[in-house]
């Protein structure tokens, strides 16, 4: 199997992104020192989607805001916005890293300067480089893989945006229901095209009314073994009302 694609994103006018499958990392530093407002804004963008659409990360984590800088919030704010734009409309999941969680994860303090981020992503994981956003997102990098391995330590801290999956695995494990923030697809996975799966889409498509989702795809390559089509979706509002929420939208 391959690696997964976990993509780091550090936003600012210097905007660090690094992508690493297993522990391959490529990086990329989306700076245009001449250029200001809007046609910076639109320039950063633009490298972005473009980055991204060659890149094709399965994931990525984005940096949150720094609330306490003043000066550059509204820059940040503008930039961010705009690249999370970019992955919705691409229909790529993200995670959100506030920065305070961000420094606990690489250097086990939430107060970290950058000197001492850079150490330890240097100690950790044998990587540095001139820019500290470089550096930065390649530590939210790893934090993603973390997260995408199962690793609960974090996940409290950091806020999911992306796809809603119902995954049927087997013929008896039901369907897993991953309750998204901003969620744009539910995806039904191993639906047969009998009438019990007839049912079921139902059942999919009406939650994805309820969740205010925009498209349901639905995957045909399954189940006609299934007998009761309420035991499906008995077990579907069983995961949402629980909100037990699938941190990750990909299953073994």
């Amino acid at each position: 199997m391959a690696a997964l694609k976990v993509m780091g994103c550090d936003p600012s006018t210097y905007t660090g992104l690094c992508q690493l499958e297993g522990d391959k990392h490529t990086t990329k530093l989306l700076h245009f020192d001449k250029a200001r407002g809007f046609e910076r804004l639109q320039l950063i963008a633009q490298s972005f989607h473009n980055t991204v659409t060659e890149w094709s990360p399965d994931i990525v984590v984005i940096e949150g805001y720094a609330y306490g800088n003043a000066h550059s919030l509204v820059t940040l704010v503008e930039v961010g916005t705009l690249l999370r734009k970019t992955l919705y409309d691409l229909k790529i999941s993200w995670y959100d890293a506030p920065p305070t969680l961000l420094k606990k994860f690489t250097t086990g303090k939430g107060n970290s300067n950058k000197k001492a981020i850079a150490e330890a992503v240097l100690n950790r994981w044998g990587f540095a480089s001139k820019s500290d956003d470089v550096v930065d997102a390649y530590a939210l990098a790893r934090l993603g893989q973390a997260l995408a391995s199962g690793d609960a330590t974090f996940v409290n801290g950091v806020s999911y945006h992306g796809v809603i999956v119902a995954v049927g695995v087997g013929v008896t494990a039901g369907i897993e229901v991953a309750v998204g923030v901003t969620a744009a697809v539910l995806v039904g996975v191993n639906v047969g095209d009998d009438d019990v799966s007839v049912g079921v889409i139902q059942h999919l498509s009406q939650l994805a009314d309820d969740f205010y989702l925009e498209q349901v795809i639905i995957f045909s390559n399954l189940l006609n073994q299934l007998d009761d089509v309420d035991v499906l979706t008995n077990r579907i509002d069983e995961v949402v009302t629980n909100k037990k929420v699938h941190r990750f939208p990909y299953c073994q």
